[in-house]
């Protein structure tokens, strides 16, 4: 069958369940696949090139939030070596990560249940850490 006739036999409704109807119809389902597929591809490409860019933009351009983060880490060390210290992390790390953090300025309706979350963590692990008393 020559390509005029099958793209006859997909255009005349009489023969759209042809075999050559059907051998088009996988045709284009492969043509679906290998779009999807590297469409998919494409995405984790640039996913990963978007990481290489931020470690490269750390190295060379650090943010005040990437300082900030390091001073934290260096100063609860030092804290650690001196005291006893327990860290309360009552909200989710992912509320507060990147952008998230000053968008909690923009936008504080979440913060009396950060105070809640706060006070009920503290409570607790005072609870769990607290020494015995002297009976």
């Amino acid at each position: 069958m020559t390509a005029e006739a099958i793209a006859v036999a997909t255009t005349d409704s009489r023969h759209a369940r042809s075999a050559s109807g059907a051998a088009l119809d996988i045709f284009r389902v492969r043509q679906y696949f290998n779009v999807v597929v590297g469409a998919r591809d494409m995405a984790r490409a640039i996913r990963a090139d978007a990481r290489f860019l931020d470690a490269v933009r750390r190295g060379l351009l650090p943010l005040p939030s990437d300082r900030q983060a390091q001073l934290a880490r260096e100063h609860l060390a030092r804290l650690r070596r001196q005291a006893r210290t327990l860290l309360v992390e009552p909200v989710p790390y992912w509320k507060v990560a990147g952008t998230g953090f000053y968008e909690q300025f923009l936008d504080n309706r979440e913060w009396p249940q950060f105070m809640r979350a706060r006070r009920e963590a503290t409570l607790a692990t005072l609870r769990q850490h607290a020494l015995p008393s002297a009976a």
